[in-house]
């Protein structure tokens, strides 16, 4: 599936996003969130 414009794939992986975030948590972006508890861990991924 190719787009002509970068538009719609954009819009469709933000959808993807939530879609995943609200049916089934990722632990990568729960620790994302919780950068506090892990902070060697925040710095690395940002």
């Amino acid at each position: 599936m190719s787009f002509g414009s970068k538009e719609p794939a954009a819009r469709h992986r933000k959808k993807r996003m939530i879609e995943i975030e609200t049916t089934e948590p990722d632990p990568s972006i729960k620790r994302r969130r919780t950068g506090s508890k892990h902070p060697s861990k925040a710095t690395t991924l940002t």
